[in-house]
């Protein structure tokens, strides 16, 4: 019987005498240097809501802006955002993004989906989605 037992063992490479699962040739094998990124998620943003016709953040021309914190670094990304579907004028640095906002987005009551579209090389990632509310 013990013969029979050490001949299948014998037989099937692919499984340790522990009962878990090893390579062929009884090694584990390496971990891949290609290991998926953490995923690009907004962490916070501003503002969230504001009341319909009342620019936010006004910048100098008049326009409002956004500003978006993302829990990692897009410098050296391609990174645009997005609300509802229109892409934004943005800027970039480090983990923060400021985007300039159309009136058309605050002119009247709604709510509007927000996020963010990064590309590094042949690589593109969009990031979670989260809601701006006018009032």
């Amino acid at each position: 019987m013990c013969g029979t037992v050490m001949a299948l063992v014998m037989l099937l490479p692919g499984c340790s005498q522990e009962g878990g699962y090893a390579s062929p040739d009884k090694t584990q094998a390496a971990p891949s240097n290609n290991a998926p990124a953490v995923a690009l998620k907004i962490a916070n943003w501003g503002p969230q809501e504001t009341k319909a016709g009342v620019p936010f953040n006004a910048q100098p021309d008049g326009s409002a802006a956004f500003w978006l914190q993302m829990n990692q670094s897009l410098d050296g990304s391609d990174a645009a955002v997005q609300l509802d579907g229109k892409t934004l004028s943005s800027a970039i640095s480090d983990k923060l993004i400021t985007a300039n906002v159309p009136p058309e987005f605050y002119a009247k009551p709604g709510t509007y989906v927000l996020h963010v579209i990064m590309k590094r090389g042949d690589t593109s990632s969009q990031s979670n989605d989260v809601q701006f509310v006018v009032k």
